[in-house]
């Protein structure tokens, strides 16, 4: 994660994140907020196109075996919601309708989306940005 590092030290203008700054829908901000949701979603393209290799990012993560990780978390996840008791009813909610169908569509490796390796933020979200002060322009991400 060293090629990142200069990104949190060049922060020139004060930080304004989206905790400091909730205008309601009336304020004359709002349209500020609403530049800043699409500055945060280019942003979040942006960071998908980094080059991790060129980043020095190529032993962090895992850089394939995506969607197979996803479908064992689903399915573990899904049997867990399934045996849920409806508390009105008192029976079990069962199964998400065609989640079997899904899984075995996705765990296929001839028919799963060809893995496509990109920088992926755990946790991104507007709070987690940082927007130069009087720009909706991003100026940082946080970890």
């Amino acid at each position: 994660m060293a090629g990142f590092s200069k990104i949190h030290l060049s922060l020139m203008s004060p930080p304004m994140t989206e905790r400091r700054c909730k205008p309601t829908i009336l304020s004359s901000s709002f349209i500020l907020m609403y530049l800043r949701w699409h500055e945060a979603i280019r942003t979040l393209g942006k960071l998908h196109n980094v080059d991790a290799n060129e980043h020095g990012l190529s032993d962090f993560g895992k850089p394939n075996g995506f969607y197979s990780r996803q479908v064992k978390t689903l399915s573990t996840i899904s049997a867990s919601q399934a045996q849920a008791v409806d508390v009105e009813s008192n029976v079990a909610v069962g199964k998400i309708p065609h989640f079997d169908e899904m899984v075995e569509f996705f765990r296929d490796p001839a028919t799963q989306p060809v893995d496509r390796t990109c920088v992926i933020h755990g946790d991104y979200k507007i709070d987690n940005l940082v927007f130069h002060r009087t720009k909706p322009r991003v100026i940082g991400i946080l970890e």
